[in-house]
């Protein structure tokens, strides 16, 4: 597989995982149907129940509008990084080839 490729593959994994991430950040939990306090503590104990998600329309569209604008930075980011360095990489090889010239 060529280098190309699998960065490829890595960045279309980490966009997956932050769409994820983000649809699960704006889930509104349920509240739970037994919300007394003595009923979380046992013997002293505090007892965990596990956390019930509801998903909602407007939540998942208010995720989805995060997700475009964060997704939209991240590739105005590296698109700068790679104008930047494509600059830099210009300027250093007409750095060299005026150098060369100078020295002949």
């Amino acid at each position: 597989m060529k280098n190309s490729t699998k960065i490829l593959v890595f960045l279309l994994t980490l966009a997956l995982a932050f769409s994820v991430l983000t649809v699960l950040s704006f889930a509104e939990a349920a509240p739970s149907p037994e919300s007394s306090e003595s009923s979380n503590y046992e013997n002293g104990e505090e007892v965990t129940e596990p956390i019930k998600v509801k998903f909602t329309t407007e939540n998942f569209i208010t995720a989805l509008n995060y997700l475009w604008q964060g997704m939209l930075c991240i590739f105005i980011v590296i698109g700068v990084l790679v104008l930047v360095t494509y600059g830099l990489n210009k300027a250093s090889n007409y750095a060299t080839s005026n150098k060369s010239k100078n020295s002949d």
